[in-house]
C-alpha cells in the first residue's frame, strides 16, 4: 500500500502480521477494495517503526481508532501472516474462518495462502506481485 502525505510525498508500508490475496488469486479485488473503503480519504496513524527486506515500513494501520490489520482479518479480507505470533489475530482468524467470512467463504479449493500463492507462480515465473 502506498500512502500519501499532505504534501503529495508517498511511501510504501506493509500492514504488519496479516497477508491480503495477491492480484491474480480468488478474492483479491473484494480484499483490495475493502481496504481502500476503510481508509480512502481519511486520516490514518501509522504504528510502528520496523521496516521488511524491501525496505516498506512495517505498520499497525489505524482508522477512527481502529486496527484496520485487525479489521481485515476479522471480516476474512486477509490471512494473518504465517509468522505471526500475535494471539488476537490468531482468534480473530479462526472466527472468521469458523463464521465462513470474506475468503473463507471460497471453496476450499480456490484459497491458497499468499505465500504459497507466491511460492507457485514464481516459479512458473508468471509473478507479477501486486
Amino acid at each position: 500500500m502506498i500512502i500519501c502525505c499532505e504534501r503529495g510525498n508517498g511511501f510504501t508500508i506493509r500492514l504488519k502480521d496479516i497477508d491480503a490475496p495477491e492480484r491474480d488469486q480468488p478474492y483479491a479485488e473484494k480484499s483490495r477494495a475493502y481496504m481502500q473503503e476503510l481508509v480512502m480519504d481519511k486520516p490514518v496513524k501509522l504504528v510502528g517503526d520496523k521496516r521488511d527486506k524491501y525496505g516498506r515500513l512495517l505498520v499497525d494501520l489505524v482508522v477512527d481508532g481502529k486496527s484496520v490489520n485487525e479489521i481485515m482479518i476479522r471480516e476474512g479480507m486477509a490471512w494473518r501472516w504465517r509468522y505471526s505470533k500475535s494471539k488476537k489475530l490468531k482468534q480473530l482468524e479462526d472466527s472468521a474462518k469458523e463464521k465462513e467470512k470474506g475468503l473463507w467463504s471460497l471453496p476450499e479449493n480456490q484459497r491458497m495462502e499468499p505465500w504459497e500463492w507466491r511460492k507457485k507462480h514464481m516459479r512458473r515465473g508468471s509473478w507479477k506481485g501486486r
